[in-house]
């Protein structure tokens, strides 16, 4: 007798992510149990897809191999699924550096026979491996090869933060890197900057290290000013804020050393970073004035390194509203805020700026008294939607 066996069709995948939802230990245990690997990358794909915000738990049991690698990429890259569309990415820029094009796309993929049968991570890595001594066409040249869009922009973003880790000085060419990584390329050129922002000397050092960074900063904005003198000067404006904010989070006393260290066009970051982790600590009183002496008593010191009380660590950082009238600078990174020429007027706009960020509104209130902040007092009163004057 014959037995025919249909075979016209397989059963089908169980779906994972409704297992995902109901018991994620269920749903790790059918992971880790797939049958191949390619069933375990699909597996994993699928929830980097529906959740890729709740795969922490799940990357560390995952064995080597190409759906670990999937899985780490989405927990560790979080821009991999918060940027959605260009749109997005371009509402991060303040620089307009996310208008500027390379030349990447016309660049053509160059075969990498190790990587002909893996995934997409082989080409990031191999990028990676070259980018502490090659230009954009060599870099290109692999990234191109990904298929992916969101990849094929991570190999670029990836390169970027690894050219840069590698040698300061070449800030330009990471930089090109990050105009080249699409919808990333804002959350790229931040990264830059947050690296920058991690080898900053402490503020209150007065023989701290800086001529790295200065390197580094000059080198990029001589190479965006050829591109735009705008967005050259904004971004340097932007590097220099989160470089500033990173030295003050790593100071035990808050001092001025930093107004003698580094260039003039840092003093507006000094002074916001400054008023920042002082008005945190609870050491500046209970009044915008109290503040502005209390910073301006800080920023006479020289030399005094100390253990600072901090009651809070302090993480907001952003302002409160993006109708920001010329001239402007970023805020403790890549916010902004209205400045001034004149010393005094600019350290009292940055501490309306705190107290708005603070929704400390009577004071915001009070400063409507204040001729210099009347207006900017009254557009973070007008925008605000925590109270109403």
């Amino acid at each position: 007798m014959l037995i025919i066996f249909a075979c016209d069709s397989e059963p089908e995948s169980p779906d994972i992510v409704a297992l995902w939802e109901q018991d994620k230990a269920a749903a790790t245990a059918m992971i880790l149990g797939a049958p191949d690997p390619i069933t375990q990358l699909a597996y994993v794909d699928a929830l980097s897809d529906a959740h890729p915000e709740q795969l922490g738990t799940l990357c560390p049991v995952l064995p080597t191999g190409a759906a670990s690698e999937r899985c780490q990429t989405f927990s560790n890259r979080p821009h991999l699924w918060e940027i959605k569309d260009a749109g997005s990415s371009k509402k991060e820029d303040h620089t307009g550096i996310t208008g500027l094009t390379t030349a990447a796309g016309a660049i053509d993929a160059v075969p990498v026979p190790a990587c002909e049968a893996q995934t997409e991570q082989c080409r990031i890595s191999a990028a990676k491996a070259i980018a502490p001594t090659a230009g954009l066409r060599e870099i290109a040249g692999l990234c191109n090869g990904i298929d992916d869009l969101r990849f094929r922009h991570e190999c670029f973003f990836q390169s970027a933060e690894v050219a840069l880790h590698t040698d300061y000085l070449k800030m330009p060419t990471s930089l090109e890197l990050c105009l080249s990584a699409g919808d990333y390329a804002s959350r790229c050129v931040r990264e830059l900057a947050r690296e920058l922002a991690r080898a900053a000397p402490p503020a209150d050092d007065p023989s701290g290290r800086w001529q790295n960074i200065i390197g580094a900063i000059d080198a990029g904005h001589g190479w965006l000013v050829a591109q735009d003198p705008d967005i050259g000067e904004h971004m340097r404006d932007r590097l220099w804020a989160e470089v500033v904010w990173g030295a003050f989070g790593r100071a035990g006393n808050i001092t001025g050393d930093l107004l003698a260290q580094l260039p003039a066009e840092t003093a507006p970051h000094i002074r916001a970073s400054a008023a920042w982790y002082l008005v945190e600590a609870g050491q500046a009183g209970e009044t915008l004035a109290a503040w502005e002496t209390a910073v301006g008593a800080a920023l006479k010191r020289r030399g005094q390194k100390g253990a600072m009380q901090r009651n809070v660590q302090p993480t907001r950082r952003m302002g409160v509203t993006r109708e920001i009238s010329e001239p402007w600078v970023h805020f403790l990174g890549d916010s902004q805020r209205p400045t001034s020429e004149d010393a005094s007027l600019d350290l009292r706009l940055a501490l309306l700026e705190i107290a708005a960020s603070r929704r400390q509104w009577d004071l915001v209130r009070d400063a409507r008294q204040d001729e210099g902040l009347r207006s900017r007092a009254e557009v973070l009163l007008k925008t605000t939607r925590s109270k109403k004057p």
